[in-house]
């Protein structure tokens, strides 16, 4: 049976320049009331060079509409796809998965669409996806596929700090009150993707160098003993990105790891200033052997 994977723009896969199958659902940015389909027209290293260059500018994301997953499901159909898998973002913070179910009814009669909520974003959603294709491609069935797609999810962590809160503060992600005090006393947070779905600050670490070497001990603990793959996220803060692979090869023999850039939609919500890292761990995806 003819298969498709469909997965977000969120998930990175078009900006690894790897060779794949799944094809990708843009969302929509907006900066400074100019409309971009990310992946299309813009990008995490051009937004970044936007962002560098017009300090002032904001960007805003938005979900594909109902009209553009009509034409993705239409043009699946046409091309003779019977099986069709579309991993989404997270719904916590996106209404893609709901306006994809919605789009999913008109097709009932023609195609069997199966929506999977990854619950995540970035490279753990692109590594679901990846998954996904191979393991339909092999014949395992969608009860198999999803079980190890929640593995996946289960067994893999984010987290990510800013070291400039001025960006979420003008985009109102943060309150000036908040924004007042935390640079006053120099609070870094630190923020994670739950196994629910949601973005949250798990912790206020003070100065930049603890807290990067606290995100480093919260992988360490995930790892222990298991099979693990460890990876930098890049939002374009060339300088941060290098101090924080210093630390994690000096300080916790963590070297040459592979540096992935955020998406585009992650850019957008927090700015350039800050860096990630993460990690799977135990059975690991398949996806990381193409890193």
């Amino acid at each position: 049976m003819k298969h498709l994977v469909l997965s977000t723009s969120s998930s990175c896969l078009t900006n690894l320049n790897l060779t794949h199958n799944v094809q990708s659902i843009p969302l929509h940015l907006n900066i400074n009331n100019v409309e971009f389909l990310d992946g299309k027209n813009i990008n995490p290293s051009s937004l970044t060079h936007i962002m560098q260059t017009s300090p002032n500018a904001l960007a805003k994301t938005s979900p594909p509409t109902e009209s553009e997953i009509m034409a993705i499901f239409q043009n699946v159909y046409t091309e003779g796809y019977q099986t069709v898998f579309v991993c989404t973002l997270s719904s916590k913070f996106s209404e893609t998965y709901k306006i994809v179910q919605k789009c999913r009814r008109s097709f009932e009669d023609k195609m069997n669409i199966y929506i999977y909520d990854s619950l995540n974003l970035n490279l753990t959603e692109g590594a679901m996806a990846y998954e996904a294709d191979l393991m339909l491609s092999q014949g395992k069935n969608i009860a198999e596929v999803t079980s190890r797609l929640d593995y996946i999810r289960e067994h893999s962590a984010f987290f990510f700090t800013l070291s400039d809160l001025s960006y979420i503060t003008r985009a109102k992600k943060l309150s000036a009150p908040a924004s007042f005090f935390a640079n006053l006393f120099d609070i870094k947070p630190i923020m994670e993707i739950n196994q629910a779905g949601y973005i949250v600050a798990t912790e206020k670490v003070r100065k930049i160098n603890p807290t990067l070497c606290k995100m480093a001990d919260n992988i360490k603990q995930l790892i222990k003993d298991n099979q693990a793959f460890v990876y930098l996220a890049d939002a374009g803060f060339d300088y941060l990105t290098s101090y924080f692979a210093n630390i994690l090869a000096s300080e916790y023999n963590l070297t040459n790891l592979p540096v992935i850039p955020v998406s585009s939609i992650s850019l957008a919500n927090h700015g350039y200033k800050g860096v990630g890292i993460g990690v799977f761990y135990g059975d690991l995806p398949k996806l990381i052997e193409r890193l």
